[in-house]
């Protein structure tokens, strides 16, 4: 099984970015409409908020552009043919749009299990 971080970009997590929408030190995802918008998550029981918001201030992957679909779906199949993954652990999957996994699913061929927290944990 592999652990696939699909959803957030690591180009600062702090107040200090010096530019928070430059994008071009990522490859491939180094436009700016690969990203959703910027906003914080303000409410965790919003699904849609929690999905299209930045988790502490990652920039968040756009799963639903097509460009950044296709790549992922595309990079899960070279994976899995490359080195034979059965299974696969997605990391912050309640931070990624519901509507992408089922392709990405049939894409990867092997099992998907999603690691969410939640905010209220009681």
């Amino acid at each position: 099984m592999a652990f696939l971080p699909l959803n957030l970009q690591d180009t600062c997590n702090s107040d200090a970015c010096p530019d928070p929408y430059d994008f071009s030190q990522f490859t491939p995802f180094d436009q700016a409409e690969h990203f959703h918008e910027f906003c914080s998550i303000e409410d965790y029981d919003d699904q849609q908020e929690v999905e299209d918001c930045r988790l502490y201030l990652l920039p968040d992957l756009n799963q639903s552009n097509p460009v950044v679909n296709d790549l992922l779906n595309g990079w899960i199949a070279d994976l899995t043919e490359e080195y034979d993954f059965d299974g696969y652990r997605v990391d912050t999957a309640r931070h990624i749009s519901q509507d992408f996994f089922p392709g990405f699913g049939e894409a990867a061929g092997a099992y998907l299990v999603g690691g969410v927290s939640s905010h209220n944990f009681f």
